[in-house]
């Protein structure tokens, strides 16, 4: 096994020095950012963490059954000062840019909270007191399924679906110039944990914009 990076390991710290947890992501959020939003809480539960996930934006029909089980709540103000008073800690998926948190950004200057960043986007150096940002990976959900392996914490079906979906969403389908063996190593991975692909892009396409099922069918059928 690879070393741990001094990224990842502060993460881990992060992680093993809190008990309850807020999740969070970008306004709009994508497949990438629900699956991972979902995979990393559970993999949190799965430690025997306490976590919420409270999002600026709604989450969008297409992705919603990935939540049946880790409820997504969206922000009010009250619900917002409710979740920050409960946390010791705030985890931002998908993104380093605190504006890109939408109104629970105006949350942070309120309460004394520590903060981490989990994110594969190059845009922003991130604004946690831990930054694990990895700009060569496809997707936010690769970075969450390693942490999962790398830390030994068995990745259930819930998480195996959500992830998936992050992975595929984020790749077009394994179309995109950013997959890799990685991208597909993970995906083979999921797919032994019980993930069917085929099913996974249906319920997506089935409640998905009209835009969008045209995008899932091309790429079904390349």
């Amino acid at each position: 096994m690879s070393a741990i990076s001094p990224q990842r390991a502060a993460l881990y710290a992060f992680v093993a020095r809190h008990q309850r947890f807020l999740l969070t992501t970008h306004v709009n959020p994508d497949g990438d950012a629900i699956g991972s939003e979902v995979g990393f809480a559970r993999w949190l539960k799965a430690q025997g963490k306490q976590v919420r996930i409270l999002n600026d934006s709604p989450t969008p029909t297409a992705f919603e059954w990935l939540a049946t089980d880790d409820p997504i709540e969206v922000y009010t103000e009250e619900l917002a000062e409710t979740r920050f008073a409960e946390a010791d800690a705030l985890v931002v998926l998908d993104t380093g840019n605190k504006q890109r948190i939408g109104r629970l950004h105006l949350h942070l200057d309120r309460h004394v909270i520590d903060i981490a960043i989990v994110d594969h986007h190059v845009t922003h150096e991130g604004f946690g007191s831990v930054n694990l940002i990895q700009p060569e990976l496809a997707a936010t959900a690769v970075l969450v399924y390693e942490i999962a392996r790398e830390s030994g914490v068995p990745i259930d079906r819930v998480s195996a679906e959500a992830l998936y979906v992050g992975l595929a969403t984020d790749t077009g389908y394994f179309r995109y110039s950013n997959t890799d063996a990685r991208c597909h190593h993970m995906a083979a991975d999921l797919v032994q944990l019980g993930v069917n692909p085929q099913n996974s892009s249906s319920r997506i396409s089935a409640t998905a914009p009209v835009g969008r099922l045209r995008f899932f069918g091309e790429a079904l059928a390349a």
